[in-house]
């Protein structure tokens, strides 16, 4: 061997020794925190995320993890991102504080070294709604400030939990749903069946998109008959999965495991996708769930007369129990998201009036009363307000006092 080769041989086995302690010993470089957030601002229902420079120990890292916040979040990792998810939607004004100790480690044991906070402070929700009906102008606002036109016609409207999408019913010229990005301005549209239509958008609390399909159906002598289904689709992939037979209306449970839905000329039903079951109820709307995802405010007709009662639905034990009757009829129930409280619309004669139930006292607190038409009654992500229509006017209960924000129909609440 030439003194040429026998140096060449020598660093190729230093490098070799070099490489092995390497794997041996792992890189001793400190992981780093790449990118994080929200900073400033978040919604009710915002997530916040931290993604790091390499694999981490999942439990050291959640360990030296401290969230300061009225309600406990959540933990998923993705990789080398860990998403952090509330419990239950964060009140406006709440400054929610993230703290990450130095002691967070990587795969290999090796710590960050240096400690990381902030925080961020949930904002005002916004109401969308439409500058008329049956078809119109969508519109956002804030309670305090002016409406920004969104540049869509629709005739329904869904905005999901983040407060990034709105989903709206539009007709060129027959009804498909169209998804908006609020942060971007984007439009996606959903892809429509043959012999098909769809329709009232909505979202599950997990993301999903969901609306009701109706299929069209030609008889021997030329009738069109339309079979609603209520079904669900993700937006990747694009197709659907039914979740309930025939049905209309759907109102997904706070936790996403069960469907609510009226059942033509037979009254509501609840699918339940963890036993893939359906639950036939009493001859009602669909209502409103439970923070608990158990129980529907539900309205049931009161028989022989022109008048339906209040009443809460126990789901699993199929238990109906009236909670309010007399000889007033009750409208739209609505659930707190995370109170034991109602509220709904009473009539007796030609007065309606907004009120609000507390399920564990029985007591009740009227809001508003008039002589007109009220409806859309909507609880804000967290409940620290309520929104209603009166004839055309979109009205907002704050708690304290009740205040006119616009001119439209179907307010929607945006997180």
């Amino acid at each position: 061997m030439t003194p040429f080769e026998r140096a060449v041989a020598a660093i190729l086995l230093a490098l070799a020794l070099l490489s092995a302690a390497v794997l041996a010993l792992g890189d001793r470089t400190r992981p780093r925190l790449v990118a994080y957030g929200p900073r400033g601002e978040l919604s009710a229902y915002a997530q916040a995320w931290l993604r790091f420079s390499r694999a981490m120990d999942h439990s050291s890292v959640e360990e030296a993890l401290r969230i300061d916040s009225p309600t406990p979040w959540k933990k998923r990792w993705e990789g080398e991102r860990l998403v952090l998810e509330p419990l239950a939607p964060l009140p406006y004004g709440t400054v929610v504080r993230f703290q990450l100790a130095a002691l967070a480690s990587d795969a290999h044991g090796q710590a960050m070294g240096r400690a990381l906070s902030w925080t961020a402070q949930v904002h005002q929700p916004r109401l969308v709604y439409l500058d008329d009906l049956p078809q119109g102008q969508a519109f956002m606002t804030a309670l305090a400030g002016p409406a920004r036109r969104l540049g869509i016609m629709a005739s329904d409207l869904a905005p999901d939990r983040s407060g990034t999408q709105l989903a709206v019913e539009v007709w060129t010229p027959d009804p498909q749903v169209m998804v908006l990005n609020l942060l971007s301005g984007s439009q996606q549209t959903i892809p429509v069946e043959n012999n098909t239509s769809i329709s009232a958008p909505g979202w599950a609390p997990d993301g999903r998109l969901f609306f009701d399909l109706r299929e069209l159906l030609a008889l021997p002598d030329g009738t069109i008959l339309t079979l609603p289904r209520p079904v669900y689709r993700t937006l990747e992939p694009v197709v659907p999965r039914r979740a309930a037979d025939f049905g209309y209306a759907p109102r997904w449970s706070p936790d996403s495991s069960r469907l609510a839905f009226l059942l033509p000329d037979q009254g509501a039903g609840v699918w339940d996708s963890s036993s893939t079951v359906r639950l036939n109820g009493p001859s009602s709307e669909p209502g409103s769930w439970a923070p608990d995802s158990r129980r529907l405010a539900i309205v049931t007709p009161v028989p022989e007369q022109f008048r339906a009662a209040l009443a809460v639905w126990e789901v699993l034990s199929n238990q109906v129990t009236t909670v309010a009757g007399g000889e007033r009829n009750y409208r739209e129930p609505r659930w707190h998201p995370v109170a034991e409280r109602v509220a709904y619309i009473a009539v007796s004669g030609n007065q309606e009036q907004v009120e609000i139930l507390n399920l564990v006292d029985a007591s009740t607190t009227g809001l508003y009363g008039t002589d007109q038409f009220i409806s859309d009654l909507a609880w804000s992500p967290a409940g620290e307000y309520l929104a209603f229509k009166v004839e055309r006017t979109i009205m907002v209960w704050d708690g304290n006092q009740i205040t006119s924000v616009a001119q439209g129909d179907l307010p929607k609440w945006v997180p």
